[in-house]
């Protein structure tokens, strides 16, 4: 049986997270908190088109940053879904490295939601005030000829330093 390649798994993994390739060339920007949702997708998807996947998983919150901003409560386990994320995403890098394939990010909108703290977030309970919005993406699948534009829907977070990456 044929293992599926990046191509058809971007498909499935992008649809559930988002990605681009810099026009500029080079490394993708450092990780970590960015200054916009936008800036947070052109960089995770750059990292993921140069193959690093270690820089595209640095885009989703961190462990510790879950634990100072979520006290967890019935099904709620957004430290479980985000490292398996993480993981998808390294792996992915390296297919999408290996068979030549890129992403580029076209555009991004989405409206910002504060949430307190104490507030329930989807089963946990808010440890401090956060920002969230549910950012509607749209970018372009690259293989060789082949081009394929795609449009997603990802939640990001901002916590006092920046944007991240919330969900898989």
């Amino acid at each position: 049986m044929r293992k599926p390649g990046w191509f058809a798994v971007a498909c499935v993994v992008l649809l559930a997270t988002g990605c681009s390739k810099s026009k500029r060339g080079g490394g993708a920007s450092a990780g970590g908190a960015q200054p916009t949702p936008d800036a947070v997708f052109k960089g995770f998807m750059q990292a993921l088109s140069d193959g690093d996947g270690e820089l595209a998983a640095s885009f989703y919150l961190s462990d510790e940053q879950i634990d100072a901003a979520l006290e967890p409560g019935g099904d709620c386990n957004p430290k479980l879904e985000l490292r398996r994320a993480r993981d998808k995403t390294r792996g992915m890098a390296k297919e999408i490295k290996a068979e030549g394939g890129a992403l580029e990010f076209l555009s991004g909108s989405g409206k910002e939601q504060s949430v307190a703290k104490g507030a329930n977030f989807e089963g946990c309970t808010a440890k401090m005030d956060f920002t969230i919005s549910n950012y509607d993406v749209e970018f372009v699948q690259k293989k060789g000829a082949e081009r394929k534009e795609r449009k997603t829907n990802k939640m990001v977070v901002k916590l006092a330093d920046g944007w991240y990456l919330a969900d898989d």
